[in-house]
C-alpha cells in the first residue's frame, strides 16, 4: 500500500495443482508479467515472463540449497531470492517468514515489482506448509 492507502501491486494466483502461477499487476491494473512453475522432478524451477508473455528469466532452486532460488538470465546467475532463518522461536511458533532478494540495482521498478511477486509465490508454494509443495 502507498502512504495514502492505495494498492501499488497486486499478485493474482489462479488455482493450479502443480504448475503454480502468479500474475503480477501494477497499481493501474496493467500486467507486469507472470511467474510459473515448470516441470522438474528434483529441482524447483520457475519461468518469469514479461507483460507480453516472453520468458525473460528463470528461477532455479538447487537441490542442496533449499532456501535459495537463483535468478538466471541466459543461464547466468544475476541475482537470488533467499529465505532467511528467523530464529528458533519465530520459525517454530509463527507463520512469519523473512526473505531477501538481490538483483541488479539498475533494473526498472516494474521488473523489481515482478520479482517481489515471485517471492510471494515461492513463499506460498514452498514454505507455507499447506501440503501442496
Amino acid at each position: 500500500m502507498s502512504e495514502d492507502g492505495r494498492a501499488v501491486l497486486r499478485v493474482s494466483r489462479p488455482f493450479r495443482f502443480y504448475f503454480h502461477r502468479a500474475e503480477v499487476y501494477d497499481s493501474q491494473g496493467q500486467s507486469l508479467g507472470a511467474i510459473e512453475r515448470r516441470f522438474s522432478l528434483l529441482r524447483r524451477i520457475y519461468s518469469v515472463f514479461d507483460a507480453s508473455g516472453q520468458e525473460r528469466f528463470q528461477l532455479f532452486g538447487p537441490i542442496l540449497h533449499p532456501w535459495t532460488f537463483q535468478i538466471r538470465h541466459n543461464d547466468v546467475e544475476i541475482g537470488r531470492i533467499t529465505k532467511k532463518w528467523s530464529g528458533l522461536m519465530k520459525e517454530g511458533f509463527t507463520d512469519a517468514d523473512n526473505f531477501g532478494i538481490e538483483f541488479p540495482a539498475e533494473w526498472d521498478v516494474k521488473l523489481k515489482a515482478l520479482f517481489l511477486g515471485a517471492v510471494f509465490l515461492i513463499d506460498f508454494v514452498h514454505f507455507e506448509n499447506k501440503g501442496n509443495n
